[in-house]
């Protein structure tokens, strides 16, 4: 069994600790902090169940922006490898006809189709932002705490 990360450990010597060794470690660890010693160890506050699930959504958005972000940037490093450096909006869905390598040839067939997969993607995950949002707003509407009202001042 492996030592407890929480107890202190003199790094010159680098060994596993037996749990033998662990237990009047704890312990000494645990007298001084009774005795007022703040800086022994610090505590967890565990969130409730309420609170963790209030959290999934906000998580939601945030890793779906991630994954939109990649998708795009994904997009511009195969379009940066051809020499084409383009802005792609927001939905990440350009006009792939209408791109022009550096020389003025069109984008292999198989480089087009791979973008507009890649497209399609981010098409996708924009549309999954803006309902998660939806979601969000329909979230906080009703709530009357001050910590809401504050989100909302935020966002406006």
């Amino acid at each position: 069994m492996g030592a407890s990360a929480s107890i202190e450990v003199n790094r010159r010597h680098r060994r596993a600790k037996p749990d033998r060794l662990d237990v009047p470690k704890l312990l000494t660890m645990l007298w001084r902090h009774r005795a007022g010693e703040r800086k022994v160890w610090s505590g967890v506050r565990v969130p409730s169940i309420a609170d963790e699930a209030r959290r999934q959504l906000h998580r939601a958005l945030l890793g779906t922006q991630r994954d939109r972000t990649r998708v795009i940037h994904r997009m511009q490093g195969l379009l940066a490898g051809w020499g084409v450096r383009l802005t792609l909006p927001g939905d990440g869905a350009p006009q792939l006809e209408q791109v022009r390598q550096g020389e003025g040839s069109p984008l292999p067939p198989a480089l087009r189709a791979r973008l507009h997969r890649e497209g399609q993607q981010a098409h996708l995950l924009t549309a999954q932002l803006a309902r998660l949002e939806t979601e969000r707003r329909e979230a906080w509407r009703p709530s009357e705490a001050p910590a809401v009202e504050q989100v909302r001042q935020l966002l406006a």
